[in-house]
């Protein structure tokens, strides 16, 4: 049997988890900036930084990585102040059902999922359990949203037909935007070109592999 001691601390706890999630949410709702939330099997710190770097040169920007669970964005979002014009978000999940109570909280505008695999086996069992958590950010997308998707991987392009919001998609095989070209050299020399529309983007970078 449970001491009164710890009960009242338990339920100290809990109240305070409980608060801390209000103070978060009210603190979302007061938000004016963008926000950003990136996810997939892999690939999605690298695509937070960098969708970070470029919007920094334009405006002011808040960068959450690595720390991506529930509680670390509570607490990101009652430390964030509204000098913040874009909040850029990774957003990563252990099991089932993990990813929705992060996007509610956040509410992403635009979403963006790099790739499928299958990641944490003993929970997930197999891609498609994989791809259902992931398109729990892009099913969340307002209609005004943005869903931007890889085209090269089949579970992540067939995610256009959840989300009411518009849809842009990249690849090497396809999409919207296609990249070609790609020459990666070490230490620190990629290279890639991007078609869009009949125009072609020649991009030269310090980054290592492809």
């Amino acid at each position: 049997m449970k001491t009164l001691h710890e009960v009242m601390k338990r339920i100290h706890r809990a109240t305070r988890k409980n608060l801390a999630l209000w103070s978060a949410t009210a603190r979302r709702k007061r938000s004016n900036a963008t926000f950003i939330a990136v996810t997939g099997s892999s690939l999605k710190g690298t695509t937070t930084g960098m969708i970070s770097h470029i919007l920094s040169g334009v405006a002011p920007v808040k960068a959450q990585i690595y720390d991506n669970d529930l509680g670390s964005y509570i607490h990101m979002l009652r430390a964030t102040t509204a000098d913040f014009d874009y909040v850029v978000c990774e957003i990563a999940t252990g099991a089932p059902g993990y990813l929705k109570p992060i996007v509610d909280l956040l509410k992403p505008s635009i979403g963006i999922v790099t790739l499928v695999g299958l990641e944490h086996y003993s929970t997930f069992r197999t891609y498609d359990a994989v791809a259902q958590e992931k398109a729990a950010l892009i099913e969340a997308l307002p209609q005004d949203g943005l869903a931007i998707l890889n085209h090269d991987d089949a579970r992540v392009a067939s995610m256009a037909s959840r989300t009411k919001a518009r849809v842009v998609t990249f690849g090497e095989s396809g999409g919207d935007y296609v990249i070609s070209d790609v020459q990666a050299h070490t230490p620190g020399e990629l290279s890639l070109s991007i078609s869009h529309g009949g125009d072609r983007f020649d991009i030269a970078t310090c980054l290592t592999g492809p």
